[in-house]
């Protein structure tokens, strides 16, 4: 009933009623169905995001938040049932190749944590230790696939001025290949 809202008294009576019910099976799937195709619009979800916005949360809920999510570590063996094709957001692999590469787990695992524990989890431009920390090759990335999980091509800086001032000098490691087909 669209608009009209029922009592306390009339939900519990309704309730009762409805107590050991046996649905059918026929049913249950014409229900599964119905739900599935349910799927919110893209201008559904923007309104959605926008009500929440600013939305002063508790420090109750803030607790009950960070322990939901406090200590979630997957093993490798789930991280890999996780990826690619067995993930919930798989589009047919239509990213690029080096998306794929620096979203794999060898990338991150193998490069990006040696990278971080070889410098002790700190910047080495301004010495900053901890907080927002990214792995920077030397080398670009995207111009030096050999180079692409060397430890030795790799700095550990801060996500913000750090890594800026770094990319910025690196276009002078441009390979001649790529300069000799950007001009043509």
């Amino acid at each position: 009933m669209l608009g009209k809202r029922h009592s306390a008294a009339a939900r519990r009576l309704i309730s009762s009623a409805l107590t050991g019910r046996l649905v059918s099976a026929e049913t249950r799937a014409k229900i599964g169905a119905s739900n599935s195709v349910k799927r919110r619009t893209v201008a559904q979800k923007r309104a959605i995001s926008l009500s929440l916005r600013g939305r002063v949360l508790s420090e109750d809920v803030k607790n009950k938040i960070a322990a939901s999510l406090l200590g979630i570590r997957r093993s490798e063996e789930t991280r890999r049932k996780l990826s690619g094709r067995n993930n919930h957001n798989w589009r047919g692999g239509i990213g690029s190749a080096n998306v794929k590469v620096r979203n794999s787990l060898e990338y991150r695992s193998l490069f990006t944590n040696a990278v971080f524990s070889r410098d002790d989890y700190t910047c080495r431009s301004c010495g900053k230790r901890s907080g927002a920390l990214q792995a920077h090759h030397i080398m670009p990335f995207a111009w030096y696939e050999d180079l692409r999980f060397e430890v030795y091509n790799g700095l550990t800086l801060c996500k913000g001025k750090c890594h800026k001032d770094a990319d910025k000098a690196t276009r002078y490691y441009r390979p001649q290949s790529a300069m000799t087909q950007e001009i043509a």
